[in-house]
């Protein structure tokens, strides 16, 4: 049996000139002064999307567990939306668009 659709999200912490990435696969811990971008991820029937959201965040900001931002009132980079709110709505987005596309038979 397939796995149920899966939206998290990921930081991936800004390179700055210098600064050696960190290496394809390994895990670095979330620094909370340093600039993250947030990527959507959307795993669904042993397919995985990883997009950016074009927004960016400092760790010590982001709440893990809650996959949100800690303060609800910040904003996106252009100061016209909630950040939580954006991220909500892409989630939901993601799990509607899956389960429109199961009418028409398997996602791809």
């Amino acid at each position: 049996m397939a796995r149920q659709p899966e939206v998290q999200y990921r930081l991936v912490k800004k390179v700055e000139p210098g600064e050696t990435p960190t290496p394809k696969g390994q895990k670095r811990k979330i620094l909370k002064d340093s600039l993250y971008s947030i990527y959507l991820q959307y795993c669904y029937h042993n397919n995985r999307v990883f997009w950016p959201v074009g927004q960016s965040i400092k760790g010590g900001d982001w709440n893990q567990d809650k996959q949100e931002v800690k303060n609800n009132t910040t904003t996106t980079g252009d100061g016209k939306h909630s950040l939580n709110e954006l991220l909500h709505e892409l989630k939901t987005l993601c799990k509607k668009t899956y389960n429109d596309s199961l009418k028409d038979g398997e996602p791809r």
